[in-house]
């Protein structure tokens, strides 16, 4: 799980030597780097934290309180790069046949992905994730059925840290013959089962996120 902190220039260095020590109050975490941004005076750091980070912490909609946050979970700490709120969309693409739930996978430089991209200036989202499917699978068409959820990741280009936040689409298509994007370095399209891409998918947000989806509903929906 990817939270925000607050850090007042002041205590920049300090972190960046011991990460946030132990406090019997707790450290607050922003759940979105909107809420850090309106509320925080300083800079912002990107915190990831495991399962077994936040068994002892407090969570609730919007914050989470930590006692502590160590040195290795911060993402953007050492050198502190400035935070880049990117937005993304994405299509699980999905059929059915024989009783046996599909997805539309991409092999991109050499691990299982998920089509997506990031959103234009003035583009809606569901346009995005509609055009970015279609231009990596190198099809005409795909219809957004419903959403299905969002990811958020994190990685450094560009002497920052980009947030990405991937809204997804649960899509259906008619194309039987997919022609991969070659300048996004796609070398396959294939459909997948379900249960091999929850396996298979190169990224742990993503298998999470078939993981806690059912393409049925999905598809009955259609």
């Amino acid at each position: 799980m990817i939270l925000f902190a607050c850090a007042r220039d002041a205590s920049l260095s300090e972190i960046q030597k011991y990460g946030l020590r132990f406090s019997g109050l707790g450290h607050k975490l922003y759940r979105t780097l909107a809420g850090a941004t309106r509320d925080c005076g300083g800079k912002i750091l990107a915190v990831e934290l495991e399962k077994a980070d936040l068994a002892g912490c407090t969570i609730k909609d919007t914050t989470v309180l930590a006692p502590q946050v160590r040195l290795s979970s911060f993402r953007n700490l050492n050198p502190y790069l400035p935070l880049v709120d990117v937005v993304a969309g994405g299509g699980l693409v999905v059929k059915q046949v024989k009783r046996k739930n599909k997805v539309i996978v991409i092999h991109r430089r050499g691990v299982w992905d998920l089509p997506k991209g990031k959103r234009d200036n003035g583009e809606s989202i569901e346009t995005c994730a509609r055009r970015e499917v279609c231009e990596e699978l190198g099809i005409d068409e795909a219809t957004i059925v419903s959403r299905a959820g969002e990811t958020l990741h994190g990685y450094t280009r560009s002497r920052s840290y980009q947030i990405k936040t991937t809204h997804w689409f649960w899509m259906t298509t008619g194309a039987t013959r997919f022609t991969p994007q070659a300048e996004e370095q796609i070398e396959k399209v294939i459909w997948m089962s379900w249960g091999d891409a929850k396996k298979k998918l190169a990224y742990p947000v993503l298998r999470d996120l078939l993981k806690g989806l059912n393409p049925s509903q999905a598809l009955a929906q259609n």
